[in-house]
């Protein structure tokens, strides 16, 4: 699992510096906006924190049939929570009002945040798969998924930032759609 966590956190350091060569304005961007973005899906996602003990109470107790049932509550949650993240993550005007951004860096911040919006489903995906996997005792496959991510992260941010093989730079709101696609 410290693997897995150790690569999540890679990406926001490969974010940082790969949105310092753009400029000053896409650094903040990316900065803000990412924090704004980890405020909204740590807060939402971590209602399916829960959902490990659980699986793993029931695999533990040999009710596998009922392992079915939770997650398949908790893929309705994770609809409704993921419809709560879009939304203030399109609509990020009570995290906006508390900041005092030069428009130019505002305008990154909505940008990077509406194509973050895109990702959130996958996350949501992703988080109720680590609960299944972790608490069936085969974490491998999480930890696999996360190092393919980070593999990823690099190319596809050169790709999206800067607009490499024909494909226009979007700057900041370029690591945004890199992230949502890495998701």
């Amino acid at each position: 699992m410290l693997i897995a966590q150790l690569a999540m956190m890679a990406n926001a350091v490969i974010d940082t510096a790969m949105a310092g060569r753009l400029s000053a304005i896409d650094l903040a961007a990316v900065g803000i906006a990412a924090s704004i973005m980890a405020t909204v899906l740590m807060t939402l996602v971590s209602v399916l924190l829960a959902l490990t003990p659980i699986i793993a109470h029931l695999h533990g107790a040999g009710k596998r049939a009922e392992i079915g049932r939770e997650i398949h509550q908790g893929v309705w949650i994770s609809l409704a929570l993921a419809l709560v993240a879009i939304l203030l993550m399109i609509f990020p005007e009570p995290f906006l009002a508390i900041t005092e951004l030069q428009p130019a860096v505002e305008t990154k911040v909505r940008a990077y945040l509406v194509a973050s919006a895109w990702g959130v489903p996958a996350a949501f995906a992703l988080r109720l798969f680590f609960g299944l996997s972790t608490g069936i005792g085969h974490p491998r496959p999480v930890i696999i998924f996360n190092l393919i991510s980070l593999a990823l992260k690099v190319p596809l941010n050169a790709l999206f930032m800067y607009g490499l093989l024909d494909v226009p730079k979007m700057g900041a709101s370029g690591c945004a759609v890199a992230t949502s696609l890495d998701a």
